[in-house]
């Protein structure tokens, strides 16, 4: 019998129940969104406990809250990805506001989620979500017209 070979991601069709979605940062964790915003956050520390171990940079939802709150230096955008209702994934983009053609990406899934084309799926709407700010920007209606909606 031959072992399967793991699906890979850029040929994936994501699966049925995958809903991707731009979480707005609550304003506290008791406010609507503050759940997901835990749920992104337990993520990113599964990853960071994953990869780097016992000395990863995890930090608590109460203490990364402020720093996606402040925008003053840099644009910040969250998505998650939710297989029927459950987050597995997250995705965030973070642009200078000095530099606003530049941005750094991290996309996140959860182990039991992975090869499944979850990730892709963030990338290409971080990426879709740029390119429409930059079609604002470009056009002079301002970098966070589609926020506005």
């Amino acid at each position: 019998m031959t072992p399967a070979t793991p699906a890979d991601p850029s040929t994936t069709t994501p699966p049925a129940g995958l809903e991707i979605v731009e979480l707005s940062i609550p304003e506290t964790l008791d406010a609507p969104g503050g759940d997901d915003f835990r749920a992104a956050v337990e993520i990113w520390n599964a990853i960071e406990l994953e990869s780097f171990g016992p000395a990863a940079d995890r930090r608590a939802a109460e203490e990364s809250l402020p720093s996606w709150r402040n925008q003053r230096w840099e644009r910040r955008r969250m998505l998650l990805a939710k297989l029927d209702g459950r987050v597995v994934g997250r995705g965030a983009a973070h642009s200078p506001v000095s530099s606003p053609e530049t941005a750094f990406v991290h996309v996140s899934v959860v182990e039991d989620a992975r090869r499944q084309g979850i990730g892709a799926a963030l990338a290409d709407r971080l990426e879709h979500l740029r390119a429409r700010r930059r079609r604002h920007e470009d056009a002079g209606l301002g970098g966070d017209a589609d926020r506005r909606r």
